[in-house]
C-alpha cells in the first residue's frame, strides 16, 4: 500500500480497519495497531515519494485582468490542476492552459515547466509510478509582460 499524508499511525489504524483479517500488509513503514480484543498487530505500508515541479507562467494580460489577486489566482489553478494528479501521472502541458484560462483578463499565457528550476521546457513532465507530482505556489513564477 502506498500512500499520501496523514501522520503514520492515523494511516496504520486506516489501513488495519480496511484490510480483512488475517490482513498482511507490506511496507517501508511498520506500525503497531490494537484490534478490538486489545491484541497488537503490525500493518506495513510505504510513503509515496513527491516530485517537487516549477512552473514559470508568462502572460500579457488585458484591462480585465484583476491586478490585485490575478497572479494569485494564476498559481492557485496550476495547484488545483496539480491536485488532481495521483501517483505516476504526468503533469500534461497542455492542461495547465485549460486551468490558466480561467483567470479573466488574459491576452496571451506562455509556460515552460520541469523537475530543475534553471532548466524549463516546454511539454509534459513525467515521474516514476510511485511518485506524485507537487507543486505549490512557491514553485510558480509568473511574469507580466506589457502589452
Amino acid at each position: 500500500v502506498y500512500v499520501i499524508g496523514g501522520s503514520d499511525q492515523d494511516v496504520a489504524e486506516a489501513i488495519f480497519h480496511a484490510v480483512g483479517l488475517p490482513g498482511h500488509t507490506y511496507g517501508e513503514v511498520s506500525k503497531t495497531v490494537l484490534n478490538a480484543s486489545g491484541q497488537e498487530r503490525t500493518v506495513n505500508f510505504s510513503r509515496a515519494k513527491q516530485q517537487t515541479l516549477y512552473v514559470q507562467i508568462r502572460i500579457k494580460t488585458t484591462d480585465g485582468f484583476d491586478t490585485d489577486n490575478g497572479i494569485t489566482d494564476l498559481k492557485n489553478k496550476v495547484v488545483e490542476y496539480d491536485r488532481t494528479l495521483n501517483m505516476g501521472d504526468p503533469l500534461l502541458y497542455s492542461k495547465l492552459f485549460e486551468y490558466l484560462w480561467q483567470v479573466s483578463g488574459l491576452s496571451s499565457i506562455d509556460i515552460t515547466v520541469g523537475t530543475d528550476k534553471a532548466a524549463l521546457a516546454l511539454g509534459n513532465v513525467t515521474v516514476d509510478a510511485y511518485t506524485l507530482a507537487y507543486i505549490t505556489t512557491n514553485d510558480i513564477e509568473v511574469i507580466v509582460d506589457d502589452g
